[in-house]
């Protein structure tokens, strides 16, 4: 980087140059080379580090962008940020490697800074520095360029061949961009290049707005009128590119350093605090605001008890940490005796409720205990802290060990519920009221209380001689993983975070097994497995039944059942698959079949084995099923304990089958085999069935496919009120916005005693939102079709949306789909009434249609199909209506729809 100050006054003066004729020059947007700038990722902190040392790797772990010199032998990619290299474009440094071969390109030098001036307008200079020069940065596997002293031509230039050194160095960008177009640009300065290389850039780098350095290079205030002059060009370019603006500051003046810094932010642009040399880790957001260090154990060598899943909840931790840069370490139980014997100041969050022998055996005097009274903090989750001694061989419990780093008894077995008091409102903002199992009864300790009863506290803060201990939701069934990092992140990096959110359900089905007012304990007696009653029963014997069951859950707002049946081919359970089908059919809703393969074929996992007996009955199946109406998938079971999971063998069954069922089989995995899949990986294309009942797996998991529904439910709730106020917030973790399937309607007297059941005391509830703006219905769109030419217009503007009986947008007239008729609208072969208002239309001409929400339905509907079309076209755009009616006319004659061709006539 180069500040040339000599020749601010002249710009400033004569104020012209920043936008020359070149920058007026056009750009082809089109341009496939250069990316689109809604797909650039956004970016907060960007860190610039010319010294020739080991980058930290909390640095690279924080920042999104680090850019270096590309001769520091210690740069490494182990971190996430990505790392863009410095190449000096307008002036040749003596002390790069491949000066000789380009010093003859030398027309200046800058004695500021020891350089010479290059010739950028020499066409093989610039090849040298495209091939030679960004090539080796390439090799090394750098992800970018930051392109300085591209305004140092200014110091040799005249007014009359200024030109050509712009239209150089524009050449120059955007030849490097398409040879390298994966590869991030970063250009400094460049103002008077900026209108003609912008598509072709990442980011617009800026140095001293508010601090910088004069000739002696001494740190100085920019001033206002300087500032002022360049703001309006900096916001002009921030429309476009991200602007990261670099000021110097001592650094031993950290406090002004951080002033700076918020004034820049609070401009919109991306602050850099640095010293003059760039030679020190600087001061911006990820650095400045940076909260204490966080220890996250995890040993899979020593026990738990009440955190089931240590290693899924240190994932946890870790992607929020990752995600808001927070100051962490991953330590096992040797390293963390080491950091508490020094004495470090951090947090410790450990991942088990067992600590291990190297810093705990039961006494005060234990590493842990004088870690914690010396000023340590402990956030704990899981059973009874301190209860137990972890070794390799086991856990240990001494009698009273738990009251020993206290001094006397803190903690409660007795169960109470506790509520969110005003600091856990603002600290902890996800946290409900819930039953603790283990609280704390320590008033004359406590610092802060989240969560409490009348003597009760949890979660909770005591004080333990200097140091702090912090209860988290002591509950064998909590959402402790989750409290514990907003605490993190809210009380001790300052930060307003909420990790759970309202949860819209675009989509939802829900398990449909047995006829629930049929349903009694001599079924299991009679069909063994409940599933086998649609073998072995006559389904038309509880016709009206099942229709009773389908009639409340269709009014629920459930768009699809889920029907769990066995592999069989007796024909009696094919006549009552269709007898399901014309009833689910009727209810307008869809049907995923999940076949469970049992063992009438053989061995259940028999049926991924092309040629055996149980793949030719599922292939058959299959191929039955996907010729009902109200087939909306097919998913298949797999999951057996102790039978290794390979992503292979589901690979090869799904690119067995015929084009029409790949489109829609679904893999479904049980909860344990969700972990599996996402260790090994699974084939890209497949459609994926997710059970995930426990919260942490939901939060971990809910988006780990990019086809999938997510089987969860809630267990043995009370009624159909507590059992929606519990879904809530168990969607909330991160499922909204998924396909979603509930467990389970019913099935409560069928000698097991279902405690998933959804409906509850003839009652139920749903997740589904419901509609209210026609925005609602495209949060993940599907479509009821009652025609070929309805379906094919559907697949042409949404063709990854989902077609189903229980669509939630119905497409097509009366004429072609049979639920399309509405109150208030009726239609003839040319016309269509809307309210007593007619429109008539004229065959490939001119046509009406509307969109309009009913009973909980979003309608598109034209007279013909060109009406229809116009309303799906503009489907996107009108969000926020309930309703529109619109005009299609062919003005060009081509007998298409054309977005420019169709008018809202009326909307609301």
């Amino acid at each position: 980087m180069r500040w040339l100050s000599i020749l601010l006054i002249t710009i400033l003066i004569a104020g012209s140059w920043p936008f020359t004729e070149a920058q007026q020059s056009t750009v082809n947007p089109n341009d496939a080379s250069i990316p689109s700038i809604k797909d650039r990722q956004k970016v907060s902190c960007v860190l610039v580090y010319y010294n020739h040392k080991p980058i930290p790797q909390e640095i690279l772990r924080t920042h999104d962008w680090v850019i270096v010199d590309p001769d520091n032998p210690f740069v490494n990619k182990s971190g996430g940020a990505k790392l863009i290299a410095y190449i000096s474009v307008g002036e040749i440094e003596e002390h790069r490697s491949y000066f000789n071969e380009i010093k003859n390109y030398a027309i200046g030098y800058n004695s500021v800074w020891k350089s010479y001036i290059a010739d950028v307008r020499n066409p093989e200079y610039r090849k040298f520095l495209i091939e030679r020069v960004a090539g080796s940065i390439v090799e090394r596997g750098f992800d970018g360029f930051f392109l300085d002293t591209l305004d140092s031509y200014k110091l040799v230039a005249d007014e009359k061949n200024e030109k050509s050194f712009v239209d150089a160095l524009s050449d120059f960008v955007i030849t490097l961009k398409k040879r390298y177009p994966d590869k991030l640009i970063v250009i400094n300065r460049g103002f008077e290049i900026f209108d003609s290389v912008y598509p072709y850039i990442d980011g617009f780098l800026f140095e001293d707005l508010f601090m910088g350095l004069d000739d002696n290079l001494n740190y100085v205030p920019v001033s206002e009128d300087e500032r002022s002059y360049y703001l309006e060009k900096l916001r002009h370019i921030n429309e476009k590119v991200p602007v990261i603006v670099v000021d110097y500051v001592d650094p031993n003046d950290r406090e002004e350093a951080i002033k700076v810094m918020n004034a820049i932010k609070e401009l919109g642009f991306i602050p850099y605090i640095a010293d003059k040399m760039l030679y020190e880790i600087g001061v911006d957001p990820c650095t400045a605001s940076r909260g204490p260090k966080v220890l996250v154990y995890f040993d899979p060598r020593y026990g738990s008890n009440w955190i089931r899943r240590p290693e899924e909840y240190k994932n946890y931790l870790l992607s929020i940490f990752d995600e808001y840069k927070v100051n962490y370490e991953v330590v096992d139980a040797d390293s963390l005796a080491k950091r508490l014997l020094a004495g470090e100041r951090a947090i410790l969050v450990p991942t088990s409720d067992v600590l291990p022998d190297t810093v705990w055996d039961g006494t005060k005097d234990s590493l842990i205990v004088r870690w914690l009274r010396s000023g340590g903090t402990i956030i704990w989750t899981g059973d009874w802290e301190f209860y137990y001694i972890g070794h390799k061989e086991g856990i240990e419990h001494k009698d009273g060990i738990e009251e020993v780093p206290f001094g006397g008894k803190v903690t409660s077995a007795e169960e109470v519920y506790v509520e969110v008091t005003e600091a856990g409102k603002e600290y902890i903002p996800s946290l409900r009221g819930f039953k603790s199992m283990r609280p704390f009864t320590a008033k004359d300790m406590l610092i802060e209380a989240y969560g409490k009863s009348d003597s009760a506290f949890d979660p909770a803060a005591i004080r333990v001689g200097n140091g702090t201990f912090i209860k988290v939701a002591s509950s064998t069934d909590s959402l402790g993983f989750l409290y514990v990092a907003e605490l993190i992140l809210n009380k001790f990096y300052g930060l307003k975070v909420r990790l759970t959110e309202e949860p819209q359900i675009p989509f939802g089905g829900i398990v449909y097994i047995l006829p629930s007012k049929a349903s009694s304990p001599k079924w299991q007696k009679e069909y063994g497995d409940r599933i086998y009653f649609y073998v072995k029963e006559n389904l038309s014997r509880y016709a009206k039944l099942i229709d009773d069951d389908l009639k409340i859950i269709s009014s629920a707002g459930y768009n699809f059942i889920i029907l769990l049946i066995p592999l069989d081919d007796d024909p009696l359970f094919l006549k009552n698959l269709e007898l399901m089908d014309e009833l689910a059919w009727s209810r307008r809703l869809g049907i995923l079949y999940a076949i469970l393969p049992k063992w009438k074929y053989g061995e259940e996992w028999n049926y991924l084995l092309r040629g055996s007996s149980a793949n030719s009955a599922i292939m058959k199946l299959m191929n039955f099923l996907s010729n009902l109406r109200s087939t909306q998938g097919i998913a298949v079971w797999y999951g057996w304990k102790d039978r290794k999971f390979d992503p292979r063998e589901i690979k090869e069954f799904y690119l067995s089958l015929p084009e029409r069922l790949r489109s829609i089989y679904w893999v479904w995995l049980d909860e344990a085999y969700v972990v599996e899949a996402v260790k090994a990986g699974l084939y890209s294309n497949m459609s994926v069935v997710t059970e995930l009942y426990d919260p942490l797996r939901l939060a971990l998991y809910n988006r780990v496919f990019e086809k999938q529904i997510i089987v969860t439910g809630i267990w043995d709730a009370e009624s159909s009120a507590s059992w929606a106020e519990r879904m809530r917030e168990k969607l909330g973790l991160g499922a909204s916005r998924r396909i979603v399937g509930v467990w389970i309607f019913d099935d409560t007297n069928d000698g097991f005693g279902e405690k998933y059941r959804a409906y509850i005391n003839g009652e139920l509830s749903s997740p589904v939102k419901r509609i209210e703006k026609i925005e609602d219905a495209l949060i993940l769109p599907s479509f009821s079709v009652g025609s070929e030419i309805d379906l094919m217009i559907v697949r042409k503007h949404f063709p990854d949306a989902l077609i189903s009986n229980g669509g939630r947008i119905v497409v097509g007239g009366p004429l072609s789909n049979r639920w399309s008729s509405i109150k208030g609208v009726s239609f003839t072969k040319d016309s269509m009434t809307v309210n007593g208002t007619v429109y008539t239309s004229s065959w490939g001409k001119r046509d009406y249609c509307l969109i309009s929400i009913r009973d909980g339905r979003v309608y598109v509907m034209g007279t013909h199909r060109f009406g229809t079309e116009a309303c799906l076209t503009i489907l996107p755009d009108v969000g926020q209506k309930t309703y529109v009616v619109a005009l299609w006319t062919d003005k060009n004659g081509n007998g298409i729809v054309d977005r420019d061709e169709i008018r809202v006539l009326e909307s609301g």
